[in-house]
């Protein structure tokens, strides 16, 4: 049987197939995860002094791979009507940093106060990354409360609606405000990986929100017990994010690029793999795994995703398939191509994760790819003539011709320190427009280079017309690479950016995810992953589509 191969970009980078993917093997928080356990990081409560509001502050020493480092977070109980999820506002339930080696008091006051301010706060290099969080409206005191009177939570209860203690608002931090970049670490550094130091502030988030609840619970009650092992598996870390999302599509081209070709490589791997019968039993049971974890949901659906009926009946059939497809020996081509066939593009992309978990040994070299993959340095070659620019464009970028009205543009906020969206003509800041209008600058730049001399080369080109030299150097980098580019036009009333950001948060590996609109999307990190007893002993959790 010939083999599956990789999709080309007209099938798979659209918006609507690109939405659809799910956390798999290599996700940023999975990866994360494997590193902790395999290193077996310590991660041990320093100091907890906060009342019985839970106001206060908390310190971690996090020991892994050599490496000492600290995280503090700046406990509050913010009321309800101040908290919000923008980080543009002022107060919220949780402010920390992850920076190397210990902080002392003064350390820690200083960078609350860089902290408080936001967007105009800056640290120092010694600091990876700065963090924010929320407490949850709906978990929160509930389980404090119980746990004060002595009682355990209701496992089926908060856990199984894929609720949270705490959510991370946002990617705050690695690299902004003068924290120290993934990039500039030593190789052999426990973070040194693309997101893993926001992915490791999410994994604290959530354990700092059990060691919360369990101190708060101990002040207010002599009875109070303390948060049981097995429940706190089953609760993961909130997320979410907004439209400014979609501005990182068009912003890192080889970033995309190299999430999207790593994952259809990994893919492809596990698919042309040969079966066994212990793989074909460890897909059945993934997938039946995944139905009872996608059932158990709070019912929380949208009109940008697969109704989870529709996904729950799509796995069924697939299951039901594996006997009339999958035969010893044989490879998983025929369920993956019926799968893409005759299921929502949701449904493929959950057997497509599996196959990534069950042949693990094919995909695991892949990741150590991410980083030479997305750290590239782009440029401008003068020397290439109008007319090899001309063809490049016309190969590679003749999707663009189908985009006609461009009504919308994002622009970063001063305000709120963050990406927004305006409508031209009507907004103001359009003068300070975001990159996000690819298809409209790609005909203009056409009709420039049409317009010359093709033997000219692009340096002399540019001379004339320097406003197209961002997205020469853009064309020229990445235009060969298949991709780069999300064919969509983001710039249409069209545009929807919770498929963007399900898009993004399933690489960074999200999971539950809801759009409550069609700029916003929420879901949940973690649920099921172990916690720093098992990572410091190397216990291995199979935490994906845990059972709650």
């Amino acid at each position: 049987m010939e083999a599956l191969q990789m999709r080309p970009p007209a099938e798979l980078m659209n918006i609507d197939q690109l939405a659809s993917v799910k956390p798999y093997r290599l996700s940023f928080a999975r990866t994360l995860i494997q590193r902790m356990t395999t290193e077996r990081w310590r991660i041990q409560p320093k100091t907890i002094q906060v009342d019985a509001d839970g106001i206060g502050t908390a310190t971690y020493q996090i020991v892994a791979g050599g490496y000492e480092m600290t995280f503090a977070a700046f406990s509050d109980d913010v009321p309800d009507q101040n908290r919000s999820g923008r980080l543009s506002e002022q107060r919220f339930d949780g402010m920390g940093f992850l920076c190397h080696g210990e902080v002392t008091t003064e350390r820690l006051r200083a960078e609350h106060e860089s902290l408080r301010l936001r967007s105009r706060g800056r640290t120092t290099w010694e600091t990876i990354g700065w963090t924010l969080a929320t407490r949850s409206r709906r978990s929160f005191e509930e389980v404090v409360g119980l746990l004060a009177a002595g009682v355990q939570p209701d496992q089926d209860g908060v856990a199984s609606s894929g609720d949270y203690l705490f959510r991370n608002n946002g990617y705050y931090g690695n690299g902004r405000h003068g924290t120290r970049m993934w990039q500039s670490l030593p190789t052999d550094h426990p973070l040194s990986h693309p997101y893993h130091p926001e992915m490791f502030a999410l994994y604290l988030w959530r354990q700092f929100g059990f060691d919360l609840v369990d101190e708060m619970a101990r002040i207010r009650s002599s009875r109070a017990v303390q948060l049981d092992a097995g429940y706190k598996r089953t609760i993961g870390i909130g997320n979410s994010t907004g439209q400014g999302i979609s501005t990182f599509l068009t912003k890192w081209p080889g970033w995309i690029h190299a999430w999207t070709s790593l994952r259809e490589t990994a893919v492809v791997r596990s698919a042309n793999a040969p079966a066994s019968n212990a793989d074909i039993a460890k897909v059945r049971a993934l997938l039946r795994r995944a139905v009872s974890y996608m059932a158990h949901r709070d019912g929380s659906e949208d009109p940008y995703s697969c109704p989870d009926s529709e996904l729950i009946g799509d796995l069924n059939q697939i299951e039901t398939k594996l006997e009339e497809f999958v035969s010893v020996g044989q490879s998983w081509k025929r369920i993956v191509t019926w799968a893409r066939t005759h299921c929502h593009p949701e449904s493929a992309d959950v057997l497509h994760s599996i196959l990534t978990e069950t042949y693990s040994e094919l995909v695991d070299e892949l990741d150590s790819e991410f980083a030479s993959r997305m750290h590239r340095t782009t440029d401008v070659d003068p020397c290439t003539t109008v007319a090899e620019l001309i063809e490049l464009v016309a190969e590679r970028y003749a999707w663009t011709q189908e985009c006609k009205s461009f009504p919308n543009f994002f622009y970063r906020s001063a305000d709120h320190g963050e990406q927004r969206l305006g409508v031209r003509q009507v907004d103001e800041g359009e003068s300070m427009e975001t990159f996000t209008a690819l298809c409209r600058d790609v005909a203009a730049l056409t009709d420039d280079l049409e317009n010359s001399n093709g033997s000219e080369s692009i340096g002399l080109f540019l001379l004339r017309h320097p406003n197209h030299r961002f997205l020469i150097e853009r064309i020229q980098t990445f235009g060969k690479d298949a991709y780069a580019e999300i064919r969509a036009n983001i710039a249409d009333d069209s545009w929807v950016p919770a498929k963007a950001g399900r898009f993004v948060l399933s690489n960074f590996g999200m999971e539950l995810s809801t759009a409550h609109n069609h700029r916003y999307v929420q879901g949940i990190f973690y649920q099921g992953a172990p916690l720093p007893e098992d990572l410091e002993v190397g216990r291995e959790i199979d935490w994906i589509y845990p059972s709650v």
